[in-house]
Formats: C-alpha cells, structure tokens, sequence
C-alpha cells in the first residue's frame, strides 16, 4: 500500500466529473432527502477541487451493488440478487435497492453487529442479562428507534430484566460504575476520560475532579437489587429487633434465604450511593476523601433535587450538547465510507478539526434535524455520489487528512466474511435465527420472582427454613470428616484420608440434591399459593418477553445449529470460531475487532467446517449449479454467488481449463468455489 497522491485538476474537473455521473444517481433516493444528499456532494466536491484531489470515477453496477450488500445488509448478494439487480433497466434501481436494504432483516443484524462492538455487549452477562439485552437492541433497531431515545433508554434503565433488558448496559460492567461511566462517554460522546480517573488528563483539558463530578451521575447505580427491601424481609427483620425476646436470622438461614430471593436479585436500581474522591487525591481544588456533587464537563450544567441520573440522561442526550449530535454523525458517516471526518471518532478535544469542517457542521444539524433517525440519515449518505464512486485503494495514514474522493477501500470483518460466506451455503440466510433457550429461562425466572413477591415476609423465612435445615446438616457432618481427613493425613494414612474426601464428596453431592429438590418443592408451593391468591390471579407472568423461537423448517435441515448470522450466535464467538479467528473483538474493550491476517486464517478457509459445507451437496450455491443447464451458467453462478459479477473471458477460459482437467464441472466446483473465496476480491470491499 501506499500513501495518497492527489491528482491536480482543473477548476472545472469536479463539475465534469459530476456531469459524466449517470443520471440515476444524480436523481438520488426518490425522496425529500435527495437534496440533502446533493449538497453533501456539493460540500465533498468543493473540498475536492479546494485541495487539487480529483473525485473518483462513478463505481460500475457490480461494484455497487457488492458494496452496497456488504455495507447495509452485512453480507454479499446471493447469486439469484445479484442477477435480479445487475439485468434490471430501471433508472432508479440503485436507490430502490438502498431502501428495500435498510428495511430488511439483513440490516438489523448488519447494525447489531455494529453496535455490540461499540457497546462491548456479552451474552454471558449474568441471569441471561446478555441475551435479552441483545434481544433488545435488535428490537430497537427492528423498529428503527431514535438514536437518542435509544441512549435514554439504556443509560436510564432500571427494574429487572425481563421487564427492560436495557438494564444489560448496566449489568455488563457490574460492580465496576467509574468504568462504566468513562465507557458512556467515549460510546455516546467522543470523549476519552479514562486517564482522568487517577490523575489530570495528561493530553486534554480534564481534571480527575471533572472525572468524578461526571461519575456521581450514576456511582448509585446499583447491578444487583437487594431482594429483602423487595419482599419486606429487612422490615421484618427491624421489627424483630426491637422486641426483647429477638433472634436474629442465622448464617445458614440467612444465606437459604438469599438463594430463595435470587430470582429477584437480576436487576438494576438506584440506591441514592454518594461518591467520593479518593484517599489519594492530590490536587488543590477539593480534599480528599470529599463528597463529590454531581456537574457536567461541557455544555449546560444538568442539576436535579428530584433524580441526578434522569437529568444526567437529559443533558447528554440534547441536541445543544456540543458532542452528542456529532459523535453520531462522524461515526455513520465513517461506517458508511470507512473514515470519519473527525479521526479518531472517540477521541474529540476542543482543537478538534473535521477534515471538512463545512461539510461535519451540516452533517450535525441534519442529524438532529432528522430526529435522530439514523435509518433515514444513512440513506441519505448512500445515495450521495460520493458513496456511489470508485474506492480509494491508495492507504489513507492515520494522521492524513482525507478529502472522500470516494469511500476508503476496507477488508471485511469477521462478520461480514461469516455471514458472507453463510450466504452461499444456507438459504433464507437472513430469516434463520439462532437457538432461544434463554427465553424459557427468564419466563420461569419471572414466574419465580413474581411467585416471591405474592408471598409475605413470614412465609418466605418458612420456605428458607428447610434448604437452611440442609445446609447446617452438610455443615456439622462436613466438619467432622474434615477433622478426620486431617488427622489421617497426620497419621500418615493416605488412603483413609483419601477414602473420607470421597465421603465429603458424596455428602456434598446429597446436600445439592437435597436443596435442588427443596426447590422445585418450594415453586410447586408457591404456584399453589398464587393460583389462590386473588391478587395474582389476573398476574400476567409472560408480559415484557419474546415468544419463544418456532421450530425450524426444512429449509435449514442438516445444516448445524450454529450455522446462522454472527448477530445469532454468542457474542463474542468462543476461541478457535470463524468469527474469533478473523478478528471479532473479544467485547472487553470498545471497538476491539481487528483485521489482521494469519495462518489461522488460511486453514479456516481451506479445511474449515464452514468451508466443507460450502462444498456440499446440500449448499446453496451447489444446489443452483446442479440446476444450471450448461456450464457457461455455472461459471455465472460461481461468480454472482461469491464476487456479485460475471466472469470474464479470461476467467471463464481459466475455469474451463480447470473443468477439463478434473473430467466435470462438479468435481471442479469445490476448488474453484475455493479459490474464488480466498482472492483479495472477496475479502476487500470493492
């Protein structure tokens, strides 16, 4: 790669160049925002010739159409799209494609892909939290909320789980409130506060008080409800200490009656936590150890005598706060033409310069403008020209100033290359979901807690009662081998100590299928108790959730499990995943995905299990040539199915040459769909 080499130009080169562009993408998106998108280009194209940088050609239909797979639904088109789009004569074809795109499944989970990296989203967030956060993004994007009702939504989130899985924001960084807080505002405003936590930002205009003042908003945030102020134990129990003849509640009862209450401990609420700062404080300005007061860094201070985090929540998510709108806007503009305007996106200091600083302002108050509509923004971006050029191959240094002759020419990311590769083997790709098992999960955690909260105080103590008996039971019993075992180990008797840990083995076995037991009694009871209660008669317990998955159709018979879009899987994929191997961000960091090659790699594409099944009788691309009638429409199919083109002559002789060799086109197909997976063509954006 090398470095950019502006092409010097005329004064007039830009408005030929606009002129020679066909008139389908002059007209733009048969909508109100036709003009928005022209006055970007203008915006583009004066910057252009500003600074000697030639606009790219306009990008040929094949080249489009990959493009515009590969950016909005987060595959390539199957060969079936490719042909539809590539032998339509309609002059508003491209725009037609761009909103059909944006409305379709493969976008959701295009952008939910998008945005779990942002968000560092894990599946495995504790009492299935992960899952039905997910679940509740990709409904938030299903029905294209705001972008700024979607970040109230999560920094506000409180309550349990199954009634607002955006509590999962919260519950991602459980026990960890100053990082989630630093992670909110590198995510929703650009700004990079992590050094302040300990010390003055050494780089920027932050001082660790600022840190701390913009953390009070939400350090009473708590990740775990405390489930005795839910169903009034800690009355109970306060009453019971003001009696003379008090006894308190035991360790074992105690810890009986935390495991009865866990089902409603998976939540998030507000506990009124002061912050403070810390011992080692070092500065002037405050003490240490001090209260911290609640205050903004930037924008219009955001007070509340009522509730900090709902004022916290408006300050941010203003259209007057100087960073929200732009944050947005530089960053879908960078996802749909590889490179912000500002760089980085998440690193905004008050010398901050756009490389088009006319064209960053615009974006902005069209941004809120639009509402927030970031479904409505995007397609305005791709119907610009500029989106619609010839890629800049040339690399593009991070500390260039790039002018957007066209979009910056990128390698897919782990997911598109999964997803892509999963269009060619599975049909209806975009309508096979992954397995729901967390559903009938959180449905019983609901039933449970909703069961708990009928109960009085009196009778959950009752039904701790017989798990606390257990317990103390296993504990007496425990310590006497446990003397024993030491006193054998003394003794120099190896093999009687080892014969009594087995017994404390058993007996420790018996006590979990002892209160395992206890338990399923216990919910028998406590269904029984609300099946006569006449409050929770009328209780819904299903409310808030998803209806579990439906069976699979015999579309997707003999295809593994797991063979569904990233957006379906885990998140992230464990070690040793195609997802994994190419890259995907582990979610401990934000944006952490990377693109670097290896030899790993080269074996997944070679001799792995997604490769054998792009190979196989059953896969989609192999069904289609077995239903082709001759070989020039196989050699078509092999092409529109992985590169979104026709082969060319030469293409086509090489391919022959290969079928010759090999005594038929089918024996050949496995290494040509091979080779046409591993060229720079199908791992680069066009």
């Amino acid at each position: 790669m090398r470095p950019i080499r502006p092409r010097i130009i005329s004064a007039g080169a830009v408005l030929l160049s606009a002129i020679l562009l066909p008139s389908s993408l002059l007209r733009g998106a048969d909508s109100p925002d036709r003009n928005i998108s022209q006055q970007i280009d203008r915006l583009i194209e004066d910057a252009c010739r500003k600074k000697g940088v030639q606009p790219n050609a306009p990008a040929s239909d094949e080249v489009f159409l990959r493009r515009t797979y590969l950016n909005i639904a987060g595959r390539i088109p199957t060969a079936a799209e490719a042909r539809e789009f590539l032998e339509s004569e309609a002059p508003g074809k491209r725009s037609a494609l761009i909103d059909r795109l944006l409305d379709s499944p493969a976008h959701v989970s295009r952008q939910f892909n998008y945005w779990a990296d942002l968000l560092r989203l894990r599946s495995d967030i504790q009492g299935d939290a992960g899952e039905a956060y997910a679940d509740w993004l990709k409904g938030a994007l299903r029905e294209n909320k705001s972008y700024d009702a979607i970040v109230r939504e999560l920094v506000a989130a409180q309550g349990y789980v199954w009634d607002n899985a955006a509590v999962g924001y919260y519950m991602r960084d459980a026990g960890m409130p100053l990082d989630n807080m630093s992670n909110t505002a590198q995510v929703f405003l650009g700004t990079r506060l992590v050094c302040a936590q300990c010390h003055d930002h050494p780089f920027d205009k932050w001082s660790q008080k600022d840190y701390y003042e913009l953390a009070a908003y939400t350090y009473g945030v708590e990740t775990r409800i405390d489930p005795d102020s839910v169903v009034g134990l800690d009355k109970l129990e306060e009453r019971r200490k003001r009696r003379r003849s008090y006894e308190g509640i035991d360790a074992h009862l105690r810890q009986a009656v935390n495991e009865v209450l866990q089902p409603l401990s998976y939540g998030v609420r507000d506990t009124g936590r002061t912050l403070r700062l810390p011992d080692d404080y070092q500065y002037k300005d405050s003490r240490p150890g001090e209260m911290v007061e609640p205050d903004t860094p930037f924008g219009r201070s955001a007070r509340s005598s009522r509730n900090q985090r709902e004022a916290y929540v408006r300050w941010m998510t203003a259209p007057e706060n100087p960073r929200f709108t732009l944050v947005i806007a530089n960053r879908l503009w960078k996802q749909v033409m590889g490179r912000g305007l500002i760089e980085p996106v998440d690193d905004l200091k008050d010398d901050t310069e756009a490389s088009n600083p006319e064209l960053m302002s615009y974006l902005t108050r069209q941004m809120a403008a639009m509402q927030y509509d970031m479904k409505r923004f995007l397609r305005v971006l791709y119907n610009t020209r500029t989106f619609q050029r010839e890629t800049t191959a040339e690399e593009v240094y991070p500390d260039q100033s790039y002018h957007f002759p066209g979009p910056v020419l990128r390698r897919l990311d782990a997911e598109q290359l999964w997803d892509s590769v999963l269009t060619a083997v599975i049909p209806s790709v975009d309508l096979r979901r992954g397995k729901r098992d967390y559903l009938t999960r959180q449905n019983e955690i609901k039933k449970q807690a909703e069961q708990l909260m009928a109960l009085k105080p009196q009778d959950i103590l009752k039904l701790a009662e017989p798990i606390a008996a257990a317990e103390r039971e296993f504990d007496e019993k425990a310590r006497n081998i446990r003397q024993q075992i030491l006193a054998a180990r003394e003794s120099g008797s190896n093999a009687e100590a080892d014969r009594l840990q087995g017994e404390l083995d058993r007996a420790d076995g018996q006590r979990r299928e002892t209160i395992e037991r206890l338990r399923r009694e216990q919910s028998a009871q406590n269904a029984a108790m609300m099946s006569r209660s006449p409050a929770m008669a009328t209780t819904s317990s299903g409310a808030g959730t998803a209806s579990p998955a439906t069976p699979e159709d015999e579309r997707w018979q003999g295809f593994p499990d797991d063979f569904v879009r990233a957006s379906e899987l885990p998140s992230p994929a464990p070690a040793g995943h195609f997802l994994h191997l190419f890259g995907q961000s582990d979610r401990e960091v934000i944006e952490n995905a990377h693109q670097d090659p290896s030899v790993a790699q080269v074996l997944a594409l070679l001799n792995g299990p997604l490769s054998d099944h792009l190979a196989s009788p059953q896969a989609v691309v192999t069904q289609a040539c077995a239903a082709a009638h001759n070989d020039e429409e196989r050699e078509d199919i092999l092409f529109l199915s992985l590169l979104g083109r026709r082969p060319s002559d030469d293409e086509r002789a090489t391919i022959r040459g290969q079928v010759q060799a090999r005594g038929s086109f089918d024996k050949a197909r496995p290494a040509l769909v091979w080779a046409l997976l591993n060229t720079q063509e199908f791992l680069f954006y066009p």
